[in-house]
């Protein structure tokens, strides 16, 4: 006998997310082109070449990659943030 399963996953989806958003420096927008922009500067300015070998801009960079896939995936699937 099994119980209905509880939604506790949602909420930590939700703040995944939301932390994704201000990995990149960006409200919940709808408009990828947007994300992609944010997201290719941020590379820019964080790769370990550009800062010398920079431990902190490395897991910065590690930190952008995965928010920016989090959220591609996200828009893909037709989810749309909610701004709060």
């Amino acid at each position: 006998y099994r119980t209905a399963k509880s939604n506790k996953s949602e909420p930590q989806v939700e703040k995944e997310e939301q932390k994704a958003w201000k990995t990149l420096n960006l409200a919940p927008v709808n408009d990828f082109n947007i994300v992609k922009k944010q997201y290719k500067q941020l590379v820019k300015e964080n790769h370990p070449d550009k800062n010398g070998g920079d431990a902190y801009a490395e897991e910065r960079l590690k930190d952008i990659n995965l928010a920016y896939s989090l959220i591609r995936k996200s828009l893909s699937n037709g989810d749309h943030p909610v701004a709060k």
